[in-house]
């Protein structure tokens, strides 16, 4: 195997990796409606808080996960094996790893997404509401064809044709400032928009991946390719040879931990700009029809660029391998790869977009401590359409709490529940929700393991700590109303 290019795609894993790292999960789809929370504004700019004034915890006015994929849950991977009376995986041996294999999609989706509110306050201002934030986002998305796993488990099989052009990764870790405004219109209208400033910290894109196998023979097997791999992170070093291409790529460590501050949380290089718009109109006393469109925009990365690309044609009968050895996996891809591309690196800057979100809800209220809604969020990545529906009650049977139920079918996961509560002593109140409870658990017979969540393919969390003030109905200053109804 040539060593200089498994260091080159195992640098491009770790890379992928250590930005991953911190991923342990999009937003919380109940938040939409659950308005006594003010960063409910978060999914709608035109959403008025229902206090005049309130001030995030700092880091912890809001913090959430949430991760999952459309294929396989968890029961398809923790597999119970009846002839060794104990929990397999997928790769434990061919029949299992094929029937794996058979339930996924001919382009399954994998995603990641993590958010912490640094900094956030906003205010009331007669007719309009006025909001800041400041927060961390990291999220990672992946489009993979079932064509590349059964290519890569099966080798080729002869007349049958492949098609990879489908896959594509992004993975992002980025700063967000952003202002929002929602002004009331009349009665029945708000209108919002949040401008938003962008700071990119790390970046991992695939600009281009076509690669198609057409009906192979015995004889030979034609490839024609071509990709693009796009990185941005500090101390990320190319190495070259004496003819100029791409020999290794290390990460540099940081000496200091002053390098890490400088280098990595004061980078502001890498600009970008995004808005959100939204609208809420009620309809009557009771129906509310609303809608927003979230993270129009771009980040432009021009600080600490490499460049990987390749193009290139090839023939050659496959790969087989032992899905007992993992290294022999990996290996094979990195020699397969090796000879298909010639790899040339380069630093010149480019630009990724954000993932634009579109919600579109409705809601009635029977009574002033009931709200019924729906809501349809629906989810643009790699040129596919990622949709999700929910239903929530949510009840506000006093002044100090309130509490949300609902129900999502995502990622063709139909028994998520969710649960969600908030309290509220004086000026300080707390909130916590979850959206991706499993529903339906088996019991295994390997007892280490229990009850298992056996469709579960995603999860869900978030919390976070507010100062809201101006939300007693007993006084009058600033108009103050209800905070919970």
């Amino acid at each position: 195997m040539n060593k200089r290019y498994t260091s080159i795609f195992a640098s491009v894993v770790l890379l992928q990796v250590s930005v991953l790292s911190a991923l342990h999960g999009q937003q919380n789809n109940s938040l939409y409606f659950f308005d006594r929370i003010p960063q409910s504004n978060q999914l709608n700019p035109a959403h008025q808080p229902g206090c005049a004034l309130y001030l995030g915890a700092p880091a912890l006015s809001g913090i959430e996960i949430n991760g999952g994929n459309n294929a396989l849950g968890f029961g398809d991977i923790f597999i119970f094996n009846e002839s060794i009376n104990q929990l397999v995986y997928p790769l434990y041996s061919p029949e299992i790893t094929k029937t794996t294999i058979d339930k996924l999609k001919d382009l399954n989706s994998v995603y990641a997404d993590v958010q912490v509110d640094i900094a956030s306050f906003g205010f009331k201002l007669g007719n309009s509401y006025i909001s800041f934030l400041m927060s961390e986002k990291m999220n990672m998305n992946a489009s993979i064809p079932k064509d590349l796993v059964q290519f890569a488990y099966d080798g080729i099989e002869v007349g049958k044709s492949y098609d990879f052009s489908n896959f594509g990764i992004s993975a992002m870790y980025y700063r967000e400032y952003s202002i929002g405004y929602s002004q009331q219109i009349n009665e029945k209208m708000s209108f919002g928009l949040r401008g938003k400033l962008l700071f990119g910290k790390m970046n991992l894109s695939s600009r281009q991946t076509d690669l198609t196998i057409s009906e192979p023979t015995w004889e030979s097997i034609d490839i024609a390719s071509a990709i693009r791999l796009n990185m941005s992170a500090p101390h990320l070093k190319v190495y070259t040879d004496g003819l100029g291409e791409p020999d290794s790529i290390k990460f540099e460590k940081f000496k200091h931990n002053s390098d890490i501050i400088n280098d990595l949380v004061l980078l502001n290089k890498n600009k970008g700009f995004a808005f959100d718009i939204g609208f809420q109109f009620n309809a009557t006393d009771k129906v509310s029809i609303s809608a927003s469109l979230l993270d129009l925009g771009f980040i432009n990365w021009k600080a600490n660029t490499t460049n990987l690309s390749g193009s290139g044609e090839y023939s050659f009968k496959g790969i087989k391998i032992d899905p007992n050895d993992s290294i022999d996996i990996g290996e094979a891809l990195i020699d397969t790869l090796k000879q298909v591309y010639d790899l040339t690196a380069s630093s010149d800057p480019y630009s990724t977009l954000l993932s634009p979100k579109l919600y579109v809800g409705v809601s009635f209220m029977p009574s002033r401590f009931i709200k019924l809604s729906a809501l349809s969020r629906t989810e643009y990545i790699f040129k596919t359409i990622r949709q999700q529906f929910t239903g929530s009650v949510t009840l506000y049977p006093s002044q100090v709490i309130g509490t949300t139920l609902s129900y999502t079918i995502a990622d063709r996961s139909y028994d998520n529940l969710g649960v969600g509560i908030v309290l509220r002593s004086g000026p300080f109140q707390m909130y916590l929700m979850s959206e991706r409870i499993p529903i339906f658990y088996n019991k295994q017979k390997d007892s280490k393991f229990g009850f298992i969540p056996v469709y579960a393919k995603n999860g869900n969390f978030r919390l976070g700590f507010n100062l809201v003030f101006g939300a007693n109905p007993k006084r009058k200053l600033l108009k103050d109303k209800a905070f919970l109804e």
